[in-house]
Formats: C-alpha cells, sequence, structure tokens
C-alpha cells in the first residue's frame, strides 16, 4: 500500500534532520520507524527530494516552470518510468512540512533533510560552476528503492 501516515512523515523528517546521523543509523531508525523496508526506502528517497526541492524553488535561479512534475522508478525491465509526484503521497506530506519548516524553523532541519536531495546536489554543482540555470529543466528524482510496478499497480 502507498498511501503514509502523515505522523509517519513528521517522524521521518525527525530522524533525517538530525545531522548526527550517518546514513547506515538513519537507514536503521527508518526501518524500526516504518516496519516495512519498501515505505522505509521511500521515506529515505523522498522526503530529502521534497525539502531540496522547496530550496531550489526559492533559489530564484530557475525558472519556476521548470522545476520536474514528476519521478521515475526503475521496472523489472530496468527500464525507468515516469509517475506524477501524486503517485507517492511522501512527497505531498514532505512538501507540507518543508513549507512550514521554511516559514517556521528550525532552518537547520530544513538545509540538513535538503542536503540529502540528489536534486539540490545537482543544481549546486551547476550554479558553483558558473552555469545560468534560466530557460534550463530540471529532471525530477530518480527513485532506485521503489519499483515502478508497485507505483503502477492501480
Amino acid at each position: 500500500m502507498r498511501e503514509v501516515e502523515p505522523g509517519l512523515v513528521a517522524a521521518a523528517v525527525e530522524i533525517l534532520g538530525d545531522p548526527r546521523l550517518d546514513e547506515t543509523e538513519i537507514e536503521a531508525r527508518m526501518l524500526a520507524l516504518a516496519k516495512n523496508p519498501l515505505t522505509a526506502r521511500r521515506l529515505v528517497d523522498c522526503v530529502p527530494e521534497a525539502f531540496g526541492l522547496l530550496l531550489i524553488a526559492h533559489l530564484g535561479k530557475l525558472d519556476l516552470s521548470a522545476l520536474p512534475q514528476s519521478f521515475s522508478a526503475r521496472d523489472a525491465t530496468g527500464g525507468w518510468r515516469a509517475f506524477p509526484f501524486s503517485a507517492e503521497p511522501i512527497f505531498a506530506a514532505s512538501g507540507l512540512l518543508a513549507a512550514r519548516i521554511l516559514h517556521e524553523g528550525p532552518r537547520t532541519r530544513l538545509e540538513t533533510i535538503a542536503s540529502r536531495s540528489a536534486l539540490l546536489a545537482t543544481v549546486n554543482k551547476a550554479l558553483n560552476a558558473g552555469a545560468d540555470l534560466i530557460g534550463a529543466r530540471l529532471s525530477g528524482p530518480a527513485l532506485l528503492g521503489a519499483p515502478a510496478e508497485f507505483y503502477a499497480s492501480d
């Protein structure tokens, strides 16, 4: 089942927002929290990307229409399939929490979680190299932990 309790996402934000935790500890805590390996993986993968997208949108270096509207997941044949963010409820719940933290704080939590985003890392790398992103289009994240069949099951 794709649905996730909002409280679960909030608890995942607490874990991901702790700068003292390394990837191994995050994975272990997320599995203990979610009690399901696929749900834990979705939390680890999706929450940082949602936080990263929020920060990217607020950078002012990219036209908002260039922000991705979908993510990709690999299918059983090894091909990538795109799905709208709405296919993964963790994105919506994470985006709401990210927006609240952006406005209410603590900002360090927002930055810690967003720093785990591949999308934000890509944008930062381009900007640090002197790239002008106006007119660029950003592809959505590629999720490695959840198979495309999981999202195509409905």
